[in-house]
């Protein structure tokens, strides 16, 4: 009974945007003890995309509402953008996964405020269809699912490209982690994010540990000192 009313007046408002879209009302776990309503689709090959828009209901215990009133319920809209990441094929969906839980709706209860949402909510369901949703699940064929992988591509794309490094291949290996991989100076290199950290390896030997995933400016500094040494070592009269 606490999210009945909420939740029927979501049903009543957006239904029919979700249905034109083939979106489906999803209540699942949020942070905590919250529950949210997520509007995802399974395509045909049994994969769950899941819209931006979420309605985010935190528990009676912290309202202290034995019906959840609008001043409470939150709503996000979590704006993701595909990059292409290395050059064969791969994609990252960049997004704030933090951010996707929202702010209130109408902290004071006003009922302007609530169906503004509703609209702002329509808009951003629809424009799903031109903007990408994001698809649920960790491992999926040619999409990075490692985050710290796909962010570290602003730097090592331009670093990349400074260097005349054409291909880069995003690579999953058999324990699931994820790698860059590219040949520089006669060598076949492999960047590797292992749970925490960053390793530069060639022919599966560690040359050198680059730092914590935490720490992507390090990580890049301590490659480009690597990289100066091995053209150095390549090519010293040029130095």
């Amino acid at each position: 009974m606490y999210l009945k009313r909420c939740l029927l007046e979501i049903k009543d408002r957006l239904r029919p945007t979700t249905r034109e879209l083939g979106l489906r009302h999803t209540l699942g776990r949020g942070h905590c003890d919250d529950l949210c309503l997520f509007f995802d689709r399974r395509d045909a090959n049994g994969l769950i995309w899941r819209s931006p828009v979420s309605f985010t209901f935190p528990p009676a215990s912290e309202t202290g509402e034995a019906e959840i009133s609008w001043k409470n319920v939150k709503m996000g809209v979590l704006e993701t953008v595909v990059v292409p990441v290395g050059n064969n094929g791969w994609v990252f969906y960049d997004n704030d996964i933090n951010d996707k839980f929202g702010e209130l709706i109408a902290p004071d209860g006003d009922a302007a405020m609530v169906d503004e949402a509703f609209h702002v909510a329509r808009e951003q369901l629809t424009a799903q269809a031109l903007s990408p949703v994001y698809p649920l699940g960790t491992v999926l064929p040619k999409i990075v699912s490692d985050p710290d992988v796909g962010e570290f591509w602003f730097w090592l794309g331009p670093e990349c490209d400074r260097r005349g490094i054409a291909d880069v291949e995003v690579v999953r290996n058999e324990d699931q982690t994820e790698s860059y991989r590219f040949h520089f100076e006669g060598q076949d290199l492999e960047i590797a994010f292992r749970r925490r950290r960053v390793d530069l390896v060639r022919d599966e030997e560690m040359v050198r540990e680059l730092g914590e995933v935490e720490d992507p400016l390090t990580v890049i500094e301590k490659l480009r000192r690597a990289l100066d040494a091995m053209a150095y070592r390549s090519k010293p009269g040029e130095w």
